[in-house]
């Protein structure tokens, strides 16, 4: 069974979007709006689609059918400036290999506003400089690329993400290297920074319990291409995720805190 979420506003709508890769049906008559301050969390198993469904978004992969509009302009009209002042992603597969700094690979993030690509101006230097900050990198100003851990290079994706100030974040799969502190620091940063802007997010992630503790909406792609939508209790049943995943899942409620798990099987 699917639903549709509608808002007056949005950051980001779909209608009746069917996407495929290949042979498979990632999703079919997809429609959904995500509107401001809405965190969406893009779950299903391994293998359904969730990278080439955030990669339509982003017009690097072609849909079969259906309407992308972004702040009510369809995807199809906006030129790759554009596009990219207003959407966001974090990529899974992280930053490449570049012979650069930190501070010069945040300010990468700012190309999209810039005037001039010789210089920086005192404003995207001041907003790359939080985007450091923000992500506790300030004193990895002048390492080079190549010597950052996994995790660093992976929170100094996210801080060039930042620095570009989208309207509407992709992220695919953002918890990659990061260990449990970060993760929370992460959540906490991307929740401030989606109040102050009023962007929007729409998350893949494996982990369902982060996905429940910083999400207030949920896309979960069955398989087939169907697909639900909506709240936590409308989408994170037991029955739908057993469904989607492929394996018996239970739920459990402390202090409010909502947890999701396989069922271990009987030997």
């Amino acid at each position: 069974m699917s639903s549709s979420i509608n808002s007056p506003m949005s950051c980001l709508e779909l209608k009746q979007l069917r996407v495929e890769i290949g042979d498979k049906i990632v999703c079919k008559d997809l429609s959904l709006t995500i509107a401001p301050n809405e965190r969406w969390a893009l779950l299903g198993k391994n293998g359904v689609g969730k990278t080439t469904l955030l990669h339509s978004l982003l017009s690097l992969h072609k849909p079969v059918a259906g309407e992308i509009r972004i702040n009510n302009t369809p995807l199809v009209n906006l030129s790759r400036r554009a596009l990219a002042r207003t959407v966001g992603m974090l990529f899974q597969e992280g930053l490449a290999s570049l012979s650069a700094t930190v501070m010069e690979t945040v300010l990468l993030g700012r190309h999209p506003h810039t005037q001039s690509l010789l210089t920086d101006s005192p404003e995207d230097i001041a907003i790359a400089t939080a985007a450091l900050e923000s992500l506790e990198l300030t004193s990895l100003a002048d390492r080079q690329l190549d010597t950052l851990s996994g995790g660093e290079k992976q929170r100094l994706a996210l801080a060039m993400l930042m620095a570009q100030t989208p309207q509407l974040f992709l992220l695919d799969e953002p918890s990659n290297h990061l260990d449990l502190a970060f993760q929370l620091r992460l959540l906490r940063v991307l929740e401030q920074r989606l109040d102050s802007q009023a962007a929007c997010l729409l998350m893949a992630t494996h982990d369902i319990n982060l996905a429940a503790r910083f999400c207030n909406r949920f896309l979960l792609l069955m398989g087939n291409g169907e697909w639900a939508a909506g709240t936590r209790d409308e989408v994170l049943t037991e029955a739908r995720l057993s469904s989607a995943y492929d394996c018996p899942m239970r739920a459990i409620t402390v202090d409010d805190n909502h947890f999701y798990f396989p069922e271990l099987p009987v030997i």
